[in-house]
């Protein structure tokens, strides 16, 4: 979880210097919200996406990243004029390290990097204030494994050496963060992380990193995923992102609810005060009455369609009109209709979202239709060829989850103003829903408000908007040989 808040700050450009030991990169983000990064497989579309969200999220599985990839500079230019730069030291005698570099469906990559002593983690902000600084290298990692320990399967047998319990494999402390870093929280986190966090966190927009692999997600119950990776499935995600769709669901007509209780009950004294304030003082018209009415009658009828919202009762009669034109009845019907409105305004946001995944799904579903449950608020899947019936969301194909996980990422987990960091939105998407990812992506940016970077090598997801492009080059920096 991106523990960095955001104050309305967005990144404005990307840039590295000695990727690899020998590109430069520069990427300025588009105005429209959308900038996709293309170029040869090997020149770093990816490191960069791992690199900027290292420095934004905070977080110190991320960071390890900034020590096992080479570069001597990376940099992020916000638009309020900071900029946050990590310098890599990378002496001659910089240790290898065995580490989990991919996660794939069906197995888990381990290769060797060389890792930097030592990284300088640098914000500088615009207004002149003091320059913050934090220092990583393996003794912060070491902290991080050692408070891991506490309560994830594995021990120390050296002062920088650990053993799984359950294998007896042994780990160095970048090793333990490549696989359960995870799963860190801010107790766990060394205290010149979080006086790091405290200095800059609300300077930073926040960042989500949605990998090529989506299907698979690795948290505190499925641990050993990371070392055991036959033993996850693709189900995974799907049902994950199920229940935390319930649970939304659930706290929204939760605070719905108290919401309703708190108004009814003072519902007479207001009630009271409306009827004895001065002439028309806080009185709607006639008309605005009559016109809210049915707005919240469709806004509740659409909620209760797509399974959020129970049925609710109807308060008004078919004399409606004729009532409306007393004071009293107009008194009466001004603080129902602020208490209704007050009630959905708890609702639409999620229903907003919750609609924008059913349209963009079912739109790409052949004979299926993604549902929610509206008496259990899983999300489900109905079949609509021949005898209709109800599936759970793992029985959708991998195309299909792929398209599910990664619209409920944009819609559920983003927040305004975050860099969403993309990398091969393609895979597993048939042309047709390539050409159509931008405008669905643009329908979605317009709901959450968030910023999106895409690493792509389809020209179907392009679709002609080369205005929306910036190239990686290959050619060697003039600095590769310093």
């Amino acid at each position: 979880m991106n523990t960095l808040s955001s104050s309305g700050i967005r990144v404005k450009s990307i840039h590295a210097k000695r990727l690899f030991g020998m590109y430069d990169h520069d990427v300025v983000l588009k105005d429209e919200r959308t900038t996709i990064v293309f170029g040869r497989n090997g020149v770093g579309k990816t490191v960069m996406f791992k690199l900027t969200h290292a420095i934004l999220s905070g977080e110190m599985a991320a960071m390890l990243d900034l020590l096992c990839y080479p570069y001597s500079e990376f940099k992020v230019v916000l638009s309020d004029g900071g900029e946050v730069v990590a310098v890599r030291d990378d002496p001659e005698g910089a240790s290898q390290a065995e580490l989990l570099v991919e996660e794939r469906e069906d197995v888990a990559v381990r290769n060797k990097r060389k890792v930097a002593d030592q990284v300088r983690l640098t914000y500088s902000p615009a207004s002149g204030e003091p320059v913050n600084s934090f220092a990583i290298n393996e003794g912060t990692f070491n902290k991080l494994a050692s408070r891991l320990e506490r309560h994830l399967p594995f021990h120390r047998v050296a002062p920088d050496r650990w053993r799984d319990n359950e294998t007896g494999e042994g780990m160095s402390a970048l090793e333990v963060i490549a696989r359960w870093g995870e799963m860190s929280d801010d107790d766990d986190v060394s205290k010149e992380l979080r006086e790091w966090r405290g200095l800059v966190g609300n300077r930073l927009p926040q960042s989500l990193l949605i990998q090529a692999q989506r299907l698979i997600r690795v948290g505190h119950s499925s641990a050993r995923q990371y070392i055991r990776p036959e033993g996850a499935t693709i189900r995974d995600t799907v049902l994950a992102y199920s229940a935390d769709l319930k649970n939304r669901i659930d706290q929204t007509l939760a605070q719905y609810g108290r919401e309703a209780q708190r108004l009814d009950q003072t519902y007479p004294q207001r009630l009271l005060q409306q009827a004895s304030a001065p002439a028309g003082e806080g009185l709607m018209e006639q008309s605005v009455i009559s016109e809210s009415l049915q707005t919240m009658k469709q806004q509740q009828a659409e909620y209760q369609a797509l399974g959020i919202l129970g049925e609710q009762p109807q308060e008004m009669g078919p004399n409606q009109d004729a009532l409306l034109t007393t004071d009293v009845y107009r008194a009466a019907m001004s603080v129902y209709v602020r208490d209704a409105q007050e009630k959905l305004k708890i609702v639409h946001n999620l229903a907003q979202r919750v609609q924008l995944l059913l349209k963009l799904i079912g739109e790409k579903f052949s004979n299926k239709k993604l549902k929610i449950d509206p008496k259990t608020h899983d999300l489900v899947v109905e079949s609509t060829h021949g005898h209709v019936q109800q599936l759970s969301v793992n029985a959708l194909s991998s195309g299909e989850q792929h398209q599910l996980v990664l619209a409920y990422d944009l819609l559920f987990r983003t927040q305004p103003n975050t860099l969403v960091l993309l990398d091969e939105p393609e895979l597993s998407l048939h042309v047709e829903w390539q050409e159509r990812f931008l405008e669905d992506l643009k329908a979605v940016i317009d709901v959450v408000g968030f910023d999106a970077l895409l690493a792509t090598h389809s020209p179907y997801i392009i679709n002609g908007h080369n205005e929306l492009t910036v190239g990686l080059s290959v050619r060697v920096s003039p600095d590769a040989d310093r």
